[in-house]
């Protein structure tokens, strides 16, 4: 994979709408240029552009190296729980949990008649964490793969990526670990229907060419023939033309593989509570726990505080703001709700306010659409970037989000981004910049 595989448009192969109104800070319109090359259509970064990577120290670096195992034993014992639940060897409140908002077609049958090598953990995945590494939570395969690539492209084109520090490319690891899977000679077929950003997708899958190939993308290819199946959505991946025959054919030969598992289990929020939850709290490691700020399932009688003390919804909506610095969030799988910060709420308001939502959410948990209470772990951090009417550089202390990208074998590269918000997600006011690291401490 080569730096150059996409190249940035002249003024003259740009189309008409942006001819008419181009960017006026080169950096942004470059960064549309590649954009557009890589993606197809017309489409933006929409997203403020630091003008460099963030250096992370070693320690940072090999902190979130060394951790991959704890997910991976994270993954595994989740998957086993709901594996011996659906058996009925294990407490069936855990299936229950898990399937949820499950459609009937894709609930309790549909994951009974998956062969037990079907009940696989994810293989690419992306996570949403404090600056100190501490996990809100994990996506497979989440958002935000085309974007790291797009910025890290553009410093490249800038000469922004520093001959002491070392970017990874994340298109160039993505190939490597396929080729790893032992398929890099067998087509792709990833779908797009339920990506919060499907230009990002479109623009990785480009940078992976022609190293892989796609189905849609390359000639010759029938999406049945595909050997690595990646999805956004559980249950894109089960309504797709192919699916029946994708998973018999997975359980007579081994292919395809699927990247987001063919069962629900990792497409939601809700295993992140099963450390924590007294019903399968004993069958993790405290490794497992070190991952995550301590996270409860709400229910009508409350939900258990960090200290382990029992608190019900109107003592706590009682508590001062000061000890009420946690988030709300639907943990299950309904895709209207599962998405971005569609379902997330901030227990900081009026005390009023705040015991409205969690009786809300316990109603809704106890009928088995599961919600989950989490300590908050903002941290600001000092960030700068590009203003994109001036050109000039900007400066601020904004609340900070880092997302680590795996593949099979480890970690792949990380993203970061900073907005004057407590809910950073990819919005316009969002600064934007890949993660390098270096021989020298910089504080992450």
């Amino acid at each position: 994979m080569h730096e150059s595989t996409v190249h940035p448009l002249t003024v003259n192969d740009i189309d008409g709408d942006e001819a008419r109104t181009p960017h006026p800070v080169p950096f942004y319109r470059d960064a549309d240029r590649l954009f557009r090359a890589g993606a197809g259509g017309a489409p933006a970064l929409g997203q403020l552009l630091a003008p460099g990577p963030l250096v992370l120290s070693p320690a940072a670096w090999e902190m979130r190296r060394h951790r991959f195992s704890a997910i991976e034993t994270f993954f595994r014992v989740t998957r086993d729980l709901f594996a011996a639940s659906l058996r009925r060897e294990a407490d069936p409140r855990i299936a229950e949990l898990l399937i949820n908002d499950c459609p009937v077609t894709f609930g309790f049958d549909h994951h009974r008649r998956l062969a037990a090598s079907l009940l696989t953990t994810p293989l690419f995945f992306r996570t949403d964490e404090a600056p100190d590494g501490t996990l809100y939570e994990i996506q497979c395969p989440g958002s935000g793969w085309g974007d790291y690539e797009l910025v890290r492209d553009l410093y490249a084109q800038y000469e922004l990526l520093g001959s002491e520090t070392s970017v990874p490319s994340l298109a160039r690891g993505f190939v490597e670990e396929v080729s790893a899977l032992g398929v890099a000679d067998e087509p792709i077929l990833h779908l797009t229907d339920n990506a919060s950003a499907p230009a990002g997708v479109r623009y990785f899958i480009n940078r992976t060419r022609p190293h892989l190939r796609y189905f849609g993308w390359d000639p010759g290819i029938k999406s049945i023939d595909c050997g690595l199946i990646r999805t956004h959505s559980f249950r894109g991946a089960m309504a797709e033309d192919f699916a029946s025959r994708r998973l018999q054919a997975a359980k007579e030969t081994g292919r395809p593989l699927f990247d987001l598992p063919p069962h629900v289990t990792f497409d939601q929020k809700a295993p992140v509570v099963l450390p924590f939850w007294s019903v399968t709290r004993s069958s993790f490691p405290d490794s497992v726990r070190a991952l995550f700020p301590p996270t409860q399932l709400v229910t009508p009688d409350g939900f258990e505080m960090p200290d382990g003390e029992h608190i019900t919804l109107v003592q706590f909506a009682a508590l001062p703001k000061s000890r009420r610095y946690y988030y709300l969030k639907y943990a299950g799988c309904d895709p209207a709700w599962n998405w971005g910060s569609q379902s997330v709420t901030r227990l900081h308001g009026s005390s009023r306010s705040v015991l409205a939502a969690l009786e809300r959410a316990a109603e809704q948990t106890a009928a088995g659409s599961p919600w989950l209470v989490q300590p908050e772990q903002t941290q600001r951090e000092p960030v700068s970037w590009t203003d994109p009417s001036t050109g000039q550089e900007r400066h601020g202390v904004f609340h900070a989000k880092l997302s680590t990208f795996y593949g099979p074998r480890g970690l792949l590269a990380v993203l970061a981004e900073s907005r004057n918000h407590t809910k950073v997600h990819s919005q316009a006011d969002t600064v934007t910049r890949v993660c390098a690291v270096s021989s020298h401490t910089a504080r992450c």
